[in-house]
């Protein structure tokens, strides 16, 4: 038989590192979590703790409301362009004129458009109770805005006035029309010719005679496009004045209603999220924690090593 020959060992470079010193087995881990429980436990106790106290000191709020109903037939503006003017200038140029009020100057104000409507909604979300100065505010931006609403409404009213007094003008003038004067003037004094004209020859009565029917079946043709014409001026006219009397202004439909009372997220969905915070937190500070350990007792360790 062969004689076995030892196998001559590799030689191990200097610079080789045993990567296995560095891993780091889920049983270490949990050694780490279960060394420093105290840490994870106290971490846990303050955000929760933290989650309960802010259930306690957050405030209620409640939302106050106002409605404004956009006038004019047809409508002035939508409720698009009168949402965004209130935006970008009535409601800026409101806040700036009240910011020597403090009371006033502390509140907050949106405005918004529901879809298919032609209202606009004012809203003002408060801590404190305090209906009259959310009053105040929403009465100061509604009046600036429905004067200018206003002044628009009175040039259309001005435009239909004066449109009911050209109508009028011209049914007057169908009334007193003078050619359907002359044409009955000039029939009356045909047929009172036709009734003299006995002595006269055939011919001329019958010219006379053919002359008056032309005449009369014009009166007529003319006295029934004037009634007609009469007919739809008045019509016109009456619609008009309908119009004028039962124009819709922007107004104020409802003032300052309190609309709801909110307190923000649950207080249980806080203290869900403050255990879950808290826990989280916990296993990062153990960690931490144990690392600092490490890092303080390898300077303590090489800081001997350095003595001796």
């Amino acid at each position: 038989m062969n004689d076995i020959k030892p196998t001559t060992p590799v030689p191990v470079p200097a610079y080789y590192i045993d990567n296995r010193e560095d891993e780091i087995s889920l049983v270490d881990l949990f050694v780490v979590l279960y060394r420093r429980k105290l840490v994870i436990l106290l971490t846990l106790l303050l955000c929760t703790g933290l989650a309960i106290a802010a259930t306690f000191i957050k405030s209620e709020k409640t939302t106050y409301a106002t409605t404004i109903e956009i006038g004019g037939d047809p409508k002035i503006e939508s409720s698009t362009s009168a949402l965004t003017k209130l935006q970008e200038t009535y409601i800026p140029a409101t806040l700036n004129a009240i910011k020597a009020n403090e009371t006033l100057s502390a509140l907050n104000i949106e405005a918004r458009a529901p879809k298919d409507s032609d209202l606009i909604i004012l809203e003002t979300q408060t801590v404190a109770d305090n209906p009259d100065a959310v009053n105040e505010l929403h009465s100061m931006v509604a009046q600036r805005f429905i004067a200018e609403h206003d002044k628009k409404l009175n040039q259309e009213r001005v435009a239909i006035q004066n449109q009911i007094e050209r109508l009028r003008l011209t049914l007057e003038s169908i009334k007193n029309s003078g050619y359907l004067t002359v044409l009955r003037d000039d029939v009356a004094t045909l047929r009172q010719q036709y009734l003299e004209a006995q002595n006269i020859s055939d011919s001329v009565r019958l010219s006379v005679k053919d002359e008056l029917r032309f005449l009369q079946t014009k009166l007529i043709e003319e006295e029934q496009a004037a009634t007609t014409r009469s007919i739809e001026l008045q019509s016109k006219i009456n619609e008009l004045r309908y119009k004028l009397d039962t124009m819709p202004e922007t107004a104020l439909i409802s003032v300052t209603l309190e609309t709801a009372k909110t307190t923000g997220t649950s207080p249980l969905m806080i203290i869900a999220l403050g255990i879950i915070l808290g826990g989280m937190l916990g296993v990062f500070a153990a960690f931490m924690v144990e690392f600092l350990s490490k890092v303080k007792h390898e300077k303590e360790k090489q800081e001997k090593d350095s003595e001796a």
